[in-house]
């Protein structure tokens, strides 16, 4: 029963008013308290037996107050309002009053999904890194914004894309072809597109697992149409949950950790490079070569391989960072869950006590792995 002396809740609507209602609490104070009141009065103390009398009288008004609410099809009381009388030195009363009012939850004016796109292209300078999907609920329609990079020097004036929407049902909805026109790009070379409506039946938005949003063409700023072959597109094999998590360590367009390859090395927005280059061809990230190491876990086999995760690590604040992460990579190997996870979790517990033990964890993850 939700109760105030105001005439509003915060998101709640009232759909119907039941009328002002009081109740009246009568009690007697007894002997002893009006004695603890009279002492009180002459030393100019407070009295705690009257006091606790007020609060006992006060509570049993709310009750009373709050059930023939209830009674009458209400859910909440507004405006209300207490007051105090006396009949005789022993006796006081208390009544109290509210108006019965019926609510409800206010429907939010729009939902907002913001996700990450899920395929990635290293042959144009352009990339767009998440969509924004807006379910307009007054209106029943729903609009899309992209955001991106542009890597090149030449601004972008129009973007042709094709995107695939898939549910947690593992479902494929693919949406024709959008144009956006109107492009912001700040200083830091992101861009933002404007908001276009979105063809897409509303049961959908609430199925929405990941986006991928493929650029078929775009328009720079000389007017120069480039198209964009499908095939030149890859996909990225994390879920929603490990790319963000990745992108707050490594940027908002990373798509991987930094590693070594067989004919070089990859930067962490995806793009290959020769081993002589420490500046990446694309982004333009400065990489030290000499300290990558190739990516080694086989997420078929259920392997881990603590190196190709430590420069994350590294990053976390405490161990309870560190495990629920160690936690999302949901790993299969025998070792890492019945070892591993046990050990960093009793650092975790430690934590309430000692503060950050993020380094313990560390330590104890680099001893762990070399007993494996």
């Amino acid at each position: 029963m939700l109760i105030t002396s105001g005439y509003n809740f915060e998101g709640y609507d009232i759909v119907n008013y039941l009328g002002h209602e009081s109740v009246q609490v009568v009690l007697g104070t007894g002997i002893f308290s009006s004695f603890d009141a009279s002492i009180s009065d002459l030393l100019g103390t407070r009295s705690s037996a009257y006091e606790d009398k007020l609060n006992l009288a006060e509570k049993a008004g709310k009750e009373k107050l709050m059930e023939k609410a209830g009674n009458n099809g209400g859910n909440a009381i507004i405006g209300l309002d207490i007051d105090y009388t006396t009949f005789t030195n022993d006796v006081i009363a208390v009544i109290v009053g509210g108006t019965i009012v019926k609510v409800e939850r206010k429907m939010p004016e729009k939902e907002v999904k913001k996700v990450c796109s899920m395929e990635y292209n290293t042959t144009v300078p352009i990339r767009i890194l998440e969509s924004l999907i807006v379910y307009q609920i007054s209106t029943d329609k729903m609009f899309l914004r992209l955001y991106g990079k542009n890597y090149s020097d030449s601004k972008v004036k129009g973007l042709e894309v094709k995107i695939k929407i898939e549910t947690i049902f593992n479902d494929i909805v693919e949406i024709p072809e959008m144009t956006f026109a109107d492009i912001c790009e700040s200083e830091e070379k992101e861009i933002v597109t404007e908001y276009n409506n979105l063809k897409l039946e509303n049961n959908v938005f609430k199925l929405i697992k990941s986006v991928s949003v493929q650029m078929m063409k775009y328009v720079t700023e000389k007017n120069e149409i480039v198209e964009i072959a499908a095939d030149q597109y890859k996909k990225i094999d994390l879920t929603q949950e490990q790319l963000t998590d990745i992108r707050k360590i490594y940027g908002n367009d990373a798509v991987n950790r930094a590693y070594k390859s067989d004919s070089g090395w990859v930067c962490y927005c995806g793009m290959e490079n020769e081993n002589k280059e420490h500046k990446c061809h694309l982004c333009k990230r400065e990489v030290q070569v000499e300290a990558l190491r190739p990516i080694s876990m086989n997420d078929s086999e259920g392997t881990f391989c603590l190196y190709d995760h430590i420069d994350y690590i590294e990053n976390l604040k405490n161990a309870k960072e560190i495990y629920d992460y160690l936690e999302k990579l949901n790993c299969t190997d025998v070792y890492f869950n019945g070892i591993i996870l046990a050990e960093i979790k009793k650092l975790v517990d430690g934590e309430r006590m000692y503060g950050s033990m993020k380094r313990s964890a560390i330590i104890k993850l680099k001893e762990l792995y070399e007993k494996e």
